[in-house]
């Protein structure tokens, strides 16, 4: 676990529960970190960017990448397409 020095004022509360109630310290901590986790796939409504879980062909797409892109000053959009076909492909 963290430990506080006695000029740590960056996150008082933090700090305070820490040293008072490690065991709520911690699942305060947790709570928060899966609310990070959970917030990330949420999209805006609008956005062009659209944030999801990954899935198995996204593993494969990074797989075919990095096997056939020796120059990245080569990629085009075509070969990118190629790819996220092949990986959609595979990951049935």
């Amino acid at each position: 676990m963290k430990n506080f020095g006695d000029d740590a004022v960056a996150n008082v509360e933090a700090r305070d529960l820490a040293r008072s109630d490690p065991s709520a310290y911690r699942k305060k901590v947790e709570s928060c970190v899966k609310e990070s986790q959970r917030s990330v796939f949420v999209n805006d409504p609008g956005c062009t960017a659209r944030f999801t879980e990954e899935q198995a062909c996204h593993q494969v797409l990074r797989d075919l990448m990095h096997e056939r892109l020796n120059d990245p000053a080569t990629l085009t959009k075509n070969k990118i397409l190629e790819m996220v076909r092949e990986a959609s492909r595979k990951k049935k």
